[in-house]
Order: structure tokens, then sequence, then C-alpha cells
């Protein structure tokens, strides 16, 4: 009896020896090779996020534990509410970010006219249904809403082109831009004066051409052409230069230029009266 009691302690022991052999030395605990850092620190994310740094390097993070944890980390409440809410209008139209559905349309077509009315062969106004006319179709990127961008900095910015418009024309600035009258100037120092300019440290200023200067005016019937809120206090019965040149007859010194209420000719560069200036750069 107390030989097989023996016996069968041994052979538990043996069990629990063997088991325990078998499970440590199942493999090697030691990696092959030091563990890659393929990670960001929160403190990384959260700068990333409020300021766009970009030093941080992924697998270059320190894993040293830091003296107290507010040193380099942020919390995942800090991170969240770090998140800028997003404006739809600086979201290009058709892109949806972080669920908010953009509305900014960033170039890539022509704006509309601002024509919402139609006319019969009297000038009288009817219903544009049928009438294929440009109210009644309407085709065009926005001229209201976010068709323009104020700077802030006496620029403007046409979303529909993308082209930078100075807001006054020249010869005003700042406050006045609303209240004076502008300086009217010949065709070569309009060219000039426009390449002279340094409005909001741009340096990069010039004469629009034909297209450029016809783009921001509008259609609706307003005595200016353009849009007051963005262009305050501007002459609407006079003309602006463009850059454009008119090449039909040799020796025909004209460029052509933007005149009242939206009109588009050509004149005598050299011997016309003098016209108002609008630069832009883009």
């Amino acid at each position: 009896m107390k030989t097989n009691l023996k016996i069968g302690v041994f052979i538990l022991v043996a069990f629990v020896v063997g088991a325990f052999v078998s499970t440590t030395f199942a493999g090697s605990l030691t990696p092959s090779a030091t563990p890659a850092s393929v990670m960001y620190t929160l403190d990384g994310i959260y700068n990333k996020i409020i300021d766009n740094t970009v030093s941080a390097t992924e697998a270059a993070q320190s894993f040293t534990t830091p003296g107290t944890a507010a040193a380099t980390f942020h919390t995942l409440k800090e991170i969240f509410e770090a998140i800028p809410t997003l404006d739809a209008t600086k979201i290009a139209s058709g892109t949806t970010y972080m669920g908010v559905a953009g509305t900014l349309s960033a170039g890539g077509g022509l704006p509309k006219t601002g024509q919402t009315v139609c006319r019969d062969n009297s000038n009288n106004v009817v219903s544009c249904t049928g009438t294929g006319q440009d109210g009644e179709y309407v085709k065009g990127l926005p001229t209201s809403g976010n068709r323009y961008t104020d700077n802030s900095n006496s620029t403007v910015t046409d979303n529909a082109t993308t082209l930078m418009w100075e807001q006054c024309v020249a010869g005003l600035s700042g406050a006045s831009c609303g209240t004076g009258t502008g300086t009217q100037m010949a065709f070569a120092t309009a060219l000039t004066t426009c390449e002279a300019s340094t409005t909001a440290s741009y340096t990069d200023w010039r004469l629009p051409n034909r297209t450029e200067i016809f783009s921001i005016t509008t259609l609706d019937g307003t005595s200016s052409g353009v849009d007051g809120t963005y262009f305050p206090g501007q002459p609407g019965t006079t003309n602006y230069w463009s850059s454009s040149v008119w090449p039909v007859f040799t020796g025909y010194t004209s460029a052509w230029y933007l005149g009242h209420g939206g009109t588009v000719a050509v004149t005598n560069k050299t011997t016309t009266s003098n016209m108002f200036v609008r630069c832009v750069r883009g």
C-alpha cells in the first residue's frame, strides 16, 4: 500500500514538474530585435490639431516616463475639445470633411452674371420661362453667399475665379473706401500704379485683363455693376481700365475698358479721358 502511495506521489510530482518545464520553456520570451516605435504621443496629436505642428515623426517617440504627466501629454478630453468647429464655407463644395459638407466654390467655372429678369423686344420685363435668356437658366457659380471673401486687409477674394482684388479703387484705402471718389488716371499710369501696389504686403498686383474686370460685374440692374457689400462706395457712372489692348487694326492704339452698368468697349488708350483702376492678383 505504501509502495503504491509513493509511486502515486512520484507520478504527481513528475506531472507537475513536467507541466511547469513545458510551460516555461515553450519558447524564448526575448524578442529577436528591439520592438519598433510606431505611435505618436498624445502631445504630438494635440499640437497637430491646434496649430498643425508637423515636427512629430512617427517611430521617433520617447517612452521615458516623464516627471509629471502634464509635461508631455494631454488627456483625450483635451484632444477632443481641441478639434475646431469646421466652417462649411471653407470646405470645397462636393467635399465632406469630418461630417461637414463643404459649400465653397473655389474656382472651376464662370460666375453667374447676377441677371434674374428677362425682357421682350420693347425692353419690358416678362416671364423668363421659355425665353432661353440668361435670366431663365441663371448658369454659373454662385454670385452671393460665399462668392466673395472679405480678407479684412483691404482685399477681397473671388471664390469663383480664385482671384484676389483690391477692395478699393486706386487712390482710396481703409475707411475712405466707402466714401471717397478714388483717382482716375491714364492707361499707362493705370498699368504702373497696379504694378507698384503693395496692398496687404503683396507685391504681385497688376491691372486686370478684360475678362477679369468683367467677371466681378453684376448684370442685375445696379448702376455700379459690382457687389457693393464687398466693394463699397464704387463710382457707378464711370469706367475702369483693363490691361487688354485691341489688336484688330494696326496702329489703332485702343484698350478695352469696363463701362457703366457692366458694358465692355474699346477706346483710344492714349487720348481718352482718365478712368478708374482696380488692381488684381492671382
